[in-house]
């Protein structure tokens, strides 16, 4: 919800430095088959502290059918192939369950394969053990992209990201549940920001928000325990 055009969406792209490292962030899916690109860039565009960093998703891949995370990968590369900097991947740390990944391997296992090949030791893997509750996720999306102080940390580039501009857009949570996301209304929808999500979760995370179910569910937790 504290995604704004106008303020969000800006000429990221123009920002990028080749010898800086950038994420490649993944969310598994087979139709779309998607991957963010994200680098951090200088806050002093905004007016930040110095030291301060804004998380610029400079790139985006998006294969509306049929896909796999091969193709996503070697789509990956073929835009990428000139950066010389770190390449580190972040993403779903279960791996996905669709797909090429049923045949040859985890999804992770395909990404070093195909990625290795050209980044070899500039690539680095930041995958927790288990993925954050969707509800965390969401917070620290919505906290960078607009703080509670009203700075913007988080912006997309408007050329070269527009269905990473949709899905910011269209994404919703299911009405009346502890945060989780609709999945069903649109199936195209909300991959990318899952991709996106893992990233800044991992890297600026926020501190657990209680839902009004979460309440709920701690009154009921202590209402047993008092009539126990």
């Amino acid at each position: 919800y504290n995604f704004q055009r106008e303020y969000n969406v800006i000429k990221a792209r123009q920002y990028y430095n080749p010898d800086a490292p950038i994420s490649f962030c993944f969310d598994f899916n087979v139709s779309p088959g998607t991957a963010s690109v994200v680098q951090e860039i200088g806050g002093d565009i905004f007016d930040l502290p110095a030291g301060q960093t804004v998380t610029a998703v400079i790139g985006e891949v998006y294969i509306h059918r049929l896909s796999n995370t091969v193709r996503v990968c070697k789509k990956l590369v073929e835009d990428w192939n000139q950066h010389k900097g770190l390449v580190l991947c972040y993403g779903d740390a279960t791996g996905g369950s669709r797909g090429t990944a049923k045949i040859r391997g985890t999804d992770w296992d395909l990404i070093k394969q195909v990625l290795d090949r050209k980044f070899g030791s500039r690539l680095y893997f930041r995958v927790p053990r288990s993925n954050p509750r969707e509800r965390q996720r969401i917070n620290a999306v919505n906290s960078r992209l607009q703080s509670y102080s009203g700075d913007i940390r988080l912006v997309v580039d408007g050329e070269h990201c527009p269905w990473t501009i949709r899905d910011f857009e269209g994404t919703r949570v299911i009405e009346g549940s502890a945060g989780e996301i609709d999945k069903s209304t649109d199936p195209m929808l909300s991959h990318l920001t899952d991709g996106i999500g893992y990233y800044v979760h991992r890297e600026y995370p926020v501190g657990r928000y209680y839902t009004a179910a979460d309440i709920r569910a701690m009154e009921e937790e202590e209402l047993k325990r008092e009539a126990a």
